[in-house]
């Protein structure tokens, strides 16, 4: 339905209006979530993580 390609379309341009200069977002993703953000143009930038008993994956996404 592409509901959350839409939503970080959004969230992209409320981003830019705020702060023009951005380049990089950033998300820390739990496992489930990967192929998701894989699929809207994420890219793993580390390796998955835990800190404080939570394991997530850092993700980032280049606006340029």
């Amino acid at each position: 339905m592409g509901i959350a390609k839409k939503l970080l379309e959004l969230a992209i341009e409320k981003c830019k209006q705020t702060q023009s200069n951005i380049n990089v977002i950033e998300v820390n993703s739990s496992s489930f979530a990967v192929p998701i953000y894989e699929k809207l143009g994420f890219v793993i930038i580390n390796t998955e993580q835990v800190v404080n008993e939570i394991r997530f994956t850092p993700m980032a996404l280049n606006l340029n």
